[in-house]
């Protein structure tokens, strides 16, 4: 399967690598068995160290989650209330996170494109699906997908909100007098990223949320190597002011799979690559919550918020060979998000409070409220029985009185 129309990351990178070798993209080179350099570095497990004997760097990851995360956490109520609206509450939690660099660069080395799955180093295959990246960020999974290209009259009604938040340079006119008009790339620059975090006006929430769609896009869900949006992703920015009704999930997976063909034309080889690019956060939350490891809050959601980065550098570097191996050492568990985790604790909580107490000397064991308020009111009653008894006795100490048990 050759790769014939690249847009995005992977026209980037194609571009700068022109010189260099390159490998068709197929189903065979994915397999661990398979003859290219990759797939040798992967069963002897060097992945990592092949990249640092090959650049005196680190990998570029494209994954811009500490820059995304610093913006976030200057936002007022008044912002996150619009995030929220948005559907995309749950990129709020990536403040104080960073990439695990690393191990998001063994597992592009992990990914079969071809079939969307993740294949773990000991033979197990998991599917990915929007579903998963639903449940890692929380972000819209709705009904419409999300358009690569908008043009007529859809196009001009959002033509004056992009042109004031973007600039009128990113719309493209005809000259044939038609009237047509034409999105560009848009440049995701610093100071936009500025502009987000200063103080908006309650009347500026449509503007508000094209630029933060837009940042979230370029920095975290389809980033590129570039400061440009993808080209097939600025249409998406028409669809700012009614996001929950889209698929931004199916985006991000689609976006993912073909960073992946252009990471593998050059990983498989020369047994490395450069750098890579895409959601490699998703890849990174995914793969650790699948580890053969007791979990974190289990089916709590959004998984982004679960985890820390404390407990992401723990699980990660014990699922790593040391000094200088690739990850794997833990192997990976059949699990599923919705499912109960093999991991956990098989006990359920009792449907009502359980306790013992002592009625009379003798141990009961009960349940709710009722049982135990009507215990409680016998008890009661058998105290007053008692002192009527007693008054009895002290005014004709020869009189019998009946007792009611």
């Amino acid at each position: 399967m050759e790769i014939d129309v690249i847009n995005g990351a992977a026209a980037d990178e194609v571009g700068k690598a022109k010189s260099k070798r390159t490998i068709a993209v197929s189903d065979d080179i994915y397999m661990d068995d398979s003859n290219c350099r990759g797939a040798v570095v992967k069963r002897a497990g060097q992945v990592l160290e092949t990249l640092s004997m090959s650049l005196d760097r680190q990998p570029n990851i494209n994954c811009r989650v500490e820059t995304f995360g610093k913006m976030c956490d200057k936002f007022d109520d008044r912002r996150k209330r619009w995030v929220t609206q948005m559907g995309f509450g749950g990129l709020l939690y990536l403040r104080e996170k960073h990439l695990p660099r690393s191990l998001c660069y063994w597992l592009m080395t992990r990914i079969d494109p071809i079939n969307e799955m993740l294949v773990s180093n000991d033979g197990k295959t998991f599917r990915l699906s929007k579903n998963q990246v639903s449940c890692v960020f929380g972000i819209p999974n709705g009904s419409n997908c999300v358009p690569s290209k908008v043009g007529g009259r859809e196009l001009g009604i959002y033509i004056p909100l992009i042109e004031r938040v973007f600039g009128s340079g990113c719309v493209r006119k005809s000259d044939d007098g038609s009237g047509s008009v034409q999105l560009r790339g848009i440049e995701i620059t610093p100071g936009m990223v500025r502009r987000a975090e200063v103080y908006w006006e309650e009347s500026e929430e449509h503007e508000f949320k094209a630029l933060f769609l837009a940042i979230s896009l370029h920095l975290v869900l389809t980033p590129t190597q570039g400061a440009r949006l993808a080209a097939d992703v600025v249409s998406a920015l028409c669809c700012a002011v009614t996001t929950v009704k889209y698929d931004w999930c199916s985006l991000v997976v689609r976006k993912l799979m073909q960073a992946v063909e252009v990471f593998g034309r050059r990983f498989y080889v020369d047994g490395y690559a450069g750098g890579c690019g895409e959601c490699s956060i998703f890849l990174a939350i995914f793969y650790l919550d699948r580890l053969n490891r007791n979990p974190i809050l289990w089916g709590q959601y959004p998984r982004i918020n679960m985890w820390n980065m404390e407990q992401i550098r723990v699980a990660s570097n014990a699922d790593r060979f040391l000094p200088n191996g690739d990850n794997g050492k833990l192997r990976c568990l059949d699990v599923a998000y919705g499912e109960w985790h093999p991991r956990e604790a098989r006990d359920v909580p009792l449907p009502q409070p359980f306790y013992v107490e002592k009625v009379n000397g003798a141990s009961i064991r009960g349940g709710g409220r009722r049982q135990r308020a009507e215990r409680e009111e016998q008890e009661e009653s058998r105290k007053r029985q008692r002192l009527c008894e007693r008054e009895a006795q002290s005014v004709n100490p020869y009189r019998s009185v009946k007792t009611i048990s």
